[in-house]
């Protein structure tokens, strides 16, 4: 049992080594003129939350923790505050690849808290004005959000019900009013896709999604709970959900760490280079966690410092 149980662990080992040792190389001259500066705005804390739009490379949207959503026309040069201060969480930006003056924000809300700026919000003018779209109770937000490749009018929602105590441990990340949302009419009506995943009596809280880009009914999700968190897909655009990877490696510490950056590098960007080696998706989400999060095999910090950022789409 236990020259199997370090077998396995060895194989996976050189499977990771394998694979990255095998990652495409670039030229350090492509890069040598890149150089990193403050753009602001000057906020303290994280940014979570940025985004761009493809054919208008000068614009770009940035949410700091506590201060609202801001926009840049001049490649952030200088900022303009848009509004939803006292959302102080803000998770997910979302433009639409069609129409770049519809904005979709997910606004998490105050941390130590109840408070009503939260849910999901929609601006159909540039930032100028929002609506909100999708809102639970005041002990509820939105975390996450993502479109369908093929149909921008049909979103995906994440709420979460959250609240962090001040001494930062003994919070209840899996509040009742958390749960996953879509909407097929561009966020004005939403439904509760619940068939396969965690109920709120199960501990239900935090999910991150990520969707096939060639197909839209593919979609994987990484789930906090603490008994039935793992690795869940969709084949059928989220009416059902089955559990595929319960390995806690991948969803552990889910309330930081279930989010759509850790699967998104998975089958969608990195696809064929999956198919290639012959590297499984559960494979792909276990290396991508153990490399960036988990300490086991040579991390320098068992907590990253890297939260978000974007390039010139």
């Amino acid at each position: 049992m236990t020259h199997d149980w370090r077998f396995k662990w060895s194989l996976l080992i050189a499977l990771l080594a394998s694979t990255l040792a095998s990652a495409q190389q670039f030229d350090p001259k492509l890069f040598q003129e890149l150089r990193w500066r403050n753009i602001g705005p000057f906020r303290a804390g994280r940014t979570v939350a940025i985004a761009g739009i493809p054919d208008q490379p000068n614009v770009f949207y940035m949410a700091p923790n506590n201060g609202g959503i801001y926009k840049s026309t001049d490649a952030g040069r200088t900022w303009r505050h848009l509004g939803l201060r006292d959302g102080q969480q803000i998770s997910s930006i979302l433009i639409d690849p069609e129409n770049p003056n519809r904005v979709f924000i997910a606004v998490l809300g105050h941390p130590y808290g109840p408070n009503p700026e939260r849910g999901v919000f929609r601006s159909l003018d540039g930032g100028a004005n929002w609506e909100k779209i999708l809102y639970k109770d005041e002990n509820t937000g939105a975390i996450d959000l993502a479109f369908d490749p093929q149909n921008p009018n049909i979103i995906y929602a994440d709420m979460w019900a959250s609240r962090r105590p001040p001494w930062t441990t003994g919070g209840s990340y899996d509040g009742p009013g958390s749960g996953l949302y879509r909407s097929s009419d561009g966020g004005t009506n939403w439904t509760q896709l619940t068939k396969g995943l965690p109920t709120w009596a199960e501990g239900l809280g935090r999910i991150g999604l990520g969707i096939a880009p060639t197909d839209g009914n593919r979609i994987y999700a990484l789930v906090d709970s603490p008994k039935l968190g793992g690795l869940y897909r969709s084949d059928d655009a989220g009416e059902s959900w089955q559990r595929v990877n319960n390995d806690k490696r991948i969803w552990g510490r889910g309330d930081d760490f279930a989010c759509r950056h850790r699967i998104v590098t998975l089958e969608f960007q990195q696809r064929a280079h999956a198919r290639d080696r012959g590297v499984g998706v559960a494979s792909r989400v276990l290396r991508q966690q153990l490399v960036c999060h988990q300490p086991a095999i040579g991390c320098a910090r068992h907590d990253v410092g890297e939260r978000s950022a974007t390039v010139d789409p």
